[in-house]
């Protein structure tokens, strides 16, 4: 079986908001998440997202050589 070497992962915004409320425990058992606490999550991750866009190498790898001495 051959496979691309690439996986896409991808959740909508109220999906990964639901999840993040469902690990913090707010909205399970029934519990009613408002309209508020949506547009408030929903902002948040967009900040978070902002914020990692103006890190232009967050993800960037450096290659360095260390010489260790006794």
């Amino acid at each position: 079986m051959s496979t691309s070497g690439s996986s896409n992962f991808g959740l909508v915004t109220n999906s990964l908001v639901d999840e993040a409320f469902d690990l913090c425990g707010i909205g399970s058992e029934g519990e009613p998440i408002s309209a508020d606490m949506y547009v408030r999550a929903t902002r948040s991750l967009n900040l978070i997202k902002s914020t990692w866009q103006a890190s232009p190498h967050l993800w960037q790898m450096t290659e360095a050589t260390v010489t260790l001495v006794a």
